[in-house]
């Protein structure tokens, strides 16, 4: 898989780990299986650009976060919670 592919499951379970969401719970929530959801984090299928923007969307981050482009800051914040986030990929 691309590069592409590999700093958005990177940034997705940097997402994962800082919260108390499980795969199970975002696959769920998301509407997809979490054979799909798996394939996509282990790089074994291409993410489909819905599923990024809704997975943006269920974090409240910038889209391009998730791409590993530059944001305004690292720290990514919720109505809950500040989430303090290391961007990978190029800055």
């Amino acid at each position: 898989m691309t590069d592409t592919n590999k700093i958005i499951s990177e940034n997705v379970y940097a997402l994962l780990n800082k919260g108390s969401v499980t795969q199970k719970n975002l696959a769920y929530d998301l509407g997809i299986k979490i054979d799909t959801l798996f394939n996509y984090l282990k790089n074994r299928a291409k993410w489909d650009s819905n599923v990024v923007t809704d997975i943006a969307r269920y974090f409240n981050v910038p889209v391009d976060f998730l791409y590993g482009n530059p944001v305004n800051a690292n720290t990514v914040s919720d109505d809950k919670k500040s989430r303090n986030v290391t961007v990978l990929g190029k800055v």
